[in-house]
């Protein structure tokens, strides 16, 4: 088999204009793909230039840049590794070049990679840059997240990046004072159900302008009068989307348990934690998410398949986090995946689904001071 995928190559490669690697590919069973990008190494470590190049195509056919890219972005240490020699073979550059201005924060604003997880509880995200020295200084670089679940099209982005992405919802990192999550105004559940009484134009979220998106906020009042006094109390809600900053490792020292941002300089890397009820998920294990409540009320459930994430760094020029105009097609310094054409190539993730979630009891440091105590009554102490 390997010698009649090799004589096919090779007459496909220096016997045709045009190889069709996509109509062969497409004929071939699995196990002859397999051998076929096995030759695809060999050859591409032989050879350069325009044959190089043509063989690239194969690549493509073979489907071998869009897994590397899966496994850099999800995959382990060898995974990653392995992902990017193959990058290097098909010569598969970026994109767009980083946009790099000079003023010391080049490297914290270049991303060299977005991973994404969950499990029962969260969706976690991790960027990583090139380099983030001793930490990130956040007057200079801002970082952003595009999270999308309904599949509506792409939709400008906030702050003036010039950009647009298939985004529900967006995550600015702007340092422990100035991170939030934001929601594009038609899906959020807030306004659809409080928008009155919170004294909200409901024609805002229904249509809203291009480039908007608003705060997620939480209920906690919603306003009443005292029967015996006549006394009125105001309607009032807490803005749920604002990120705190810390460590959520339970085995560090400085353990916090409602860390939803930890910045890791000695691993040039950037950990997202988000509730799924931020995002309208109603359901992880089963993948169903708020529907168009505007249509169909609340009660209105869809399932959804992956979730699109893209991350960017920005040039900030104000504390609301607007972006600073570049010379470039977009204020965005760079992206991952990538930012083809003004808008963000997202990476699609594809959530596990369970019947059971998978859980590690861990004892609180109460717990043994109350077992200690227990302990003593039980001894006659």
């Amino acid at each position: 088999m390997r010698a009649a995928l090799r004589s096919e190559l090779l007459d496909r490669l220096y016997g045709r204009d045009d190889p069709a690697w996509d109509e062969w590919v497409a004929g071939l069973s699995a196990a002859e793909r397999d051998e076929l990008e096995s030759l695809l190494d060999v050859y591409l470590r032989e050879l350069d230039g325009r044959d190089a190049d043509a063989l690239a195509g194969l690549g493509r056919a073979l489907g071998v840049h869009e897994r590397a890219r899966r496994e850099i972005a999800n995959g382990g240490y060898w995974d990653r590794t392995h992902a990017l020699v193959w990058l290097a073979l098909l010569r598969d550059a970026p994109e767009r070049d980083p946009v790099r201005l000079g003023d010391g924060a080049d490297a914290s604003r270049e991303l060299t990679g977005l991973r994404v997880t969950s499990d029962a509880a969260y969706l976690s995200v991790r960027i990583e840059a090139d380099a983030l020295g001793g930490g990130v200084d956040w007057d200079a670089t801002n970082y952003l997240l595009a999270i999308g679940l309904t599949d509506r099209g792409e939709r400008a982005l906030p702050h003036g990046l010039g950009a647009a992405a298939p985004a529900d919802f967006v995550v600015r990192l702007g340092g422990p004072d100035a991170s939030r999550v934001t929601v594009r105004p038609r899906y959020d559940a807030f306004a659809y159900e409080y928008g009155a009484e919170a004294g909200l134009d409901l024609d805002r979220y229904r249509e809203p302008d291009p480039g908007v998106f608003s705060p997620l906020r939480l209920v906690i009042n919603r306003g009443y009068t005292v029967p015996k006094t006549g006394e009125r109390v105001p309607f009032e809600s807490v803005e749920t989307g604002r990120l705190r900053y810390g460590n959520g490792n339970p085995d560090s020292d400085r353990y916090d348990s409602l860390a939803d941002v930890h910045v890791s300089p000695s691993n040039d890397a950037i950990e997202v934690r988000l509730p799924w009820q931020l995002l309208n998920v109603a359901d992880p294990s089963r993948r169903r998410r708020l529907g168009d409540f505007w249509s169909e009320g609340l009660d209105d459930y869809e399932t959804f398949e992956a979730i699109d994430v893209a991350a960017a760094s920005y040039v900030p020029v104000d504390a609301d986090g607007t972006a600073a105009e570049l010379d470039a097609e977009t204020n965005l310094t760079h992206a991952v995946p990538g930012v083809p054409d003004g808008s963000l190539r997202p990476l699609r993730f594809e959530p596990p689904t369970w019947d059971r979630p998978a859980y590690t009891e861990r004892l609180k440091e109460s717990g043994r001071i109350v077992g200690d105590v227990f302990a003593r009554y039980a001894n006659g102490e």
